[in-house]
């Protein structure tokens, strides 16, 4: 047990030290709005190890405080509430950053919980990631609602180390263009998104949110439809909730684009 405790306290150790190193990239010496965000992420980050130390030290209880620990790191269902908060202040660079790589650890600890317990989570994950986005008119909050929706996709086959893997590959390579693209168009919110006055770039940006939704043929598609064919060997019933699911994303992701293109402002 002694033993076990010690392994466990170097994967907190680990985890905690890669939340540091992102200290100089998150933290704005301009921006006070970036800052309180950047103050409520470590702030989640901190508390969700503090979880993690106290799951160590207890045994039968060590699930469900995994459990919790998981989804207020990793901002999925039911611990998100602090994901659109803390977007809505950061730049889409940092915003991709805290959304993609940096989360991989977590994802490969999660084998050492009962597939059924992380099947809850990312069902719930999906669902409320596709709902909530209906609702709302931020872009930065859209994405912050879409994060937890793809977190609850990779959890779908966290078991799988190859599938999940390539599903955050992609996803990752996908956010990391369209923040870079949006990054260099001052994007507030939606109905005041863009200026893409050349056919070039509006095409690029369909391509991209369109990807995110995961549209036919576009890349962002061949991965779920990897997920959706793994997932119909095991549980037909969470394959037609997802399948659902997606028209509520795919109709908030063609929100942005509707906005974006067709009534964007100079």
């Amino acid at each position: 047990m002694s033993l076990i405790r010690v392994s466990w306290l170097g994967v907190w150790v680990g985890i905690e030290m890669r939340v540091l190193t992102l200290t100089p990239l998150i933290v704005s010496r301009v921006n006070s709005v970036a800052n309180e965000s950047s103050m409520k992420y470590f702030l989640v980050q901190i508390s969700s190890g503090l979880i993690f130390l106290a799951a160590i030290n207890r045994g039968s209880e060590l699930v469900w405080l995994f459990l919790m620990r998981l989804s207020l790191k990793l901002g999925i269902a039911p611990l998100h509430f602090w994901v659109p908060h803390v977007f809505v202040g950061l730049s889409y660079v940092v915003l991709a950053t805290i959304s993609t790589f940096i989360k991989a650890p977590g994802f490969f600890l999660i084998h050492h919980v009962n597939p059924s317990f992380v099947w809850v989570l990312a069902s719930l994950s999906v669902l409320v990631g596709a709902i909530a986005g209906v609702f709302l008119n931020n872009l930065k909050k859209l994405l912050a609602y879409s994060r937890v929706s793809h977190g609850g996709w990779i959890l779908l086959t966290s078991h799988n180390h190859s599938i999940w893997l390539s599903y955050l590959v992609i996803y990752s390579l996908a956010l990391w263009v369209a923040a870079l693209f949006l990054g260099s168009h001052y994007i507030k919110g939606v109905p005041q998104s863009i200026n893409l006055d050349r056919l070039t770039k509006r095409m690029v940006y369909l391509g991209l949110v369109l990807s995110l939704a995961g549209i036919p043929p576009l890349l962002g598609f061949s991965v779920k439809w990897l997920r959706l064919t793994y997932l119909s060997r095991v549980a037909l019933a969470v394959v037609i909730l997802l399948a659902i699911m997606l028209s509520f994303s795919l109709y908030y992701y063609i929100q942005i684009v509707i906005f974006s293109l067709l009534y964007n402002t100079k």
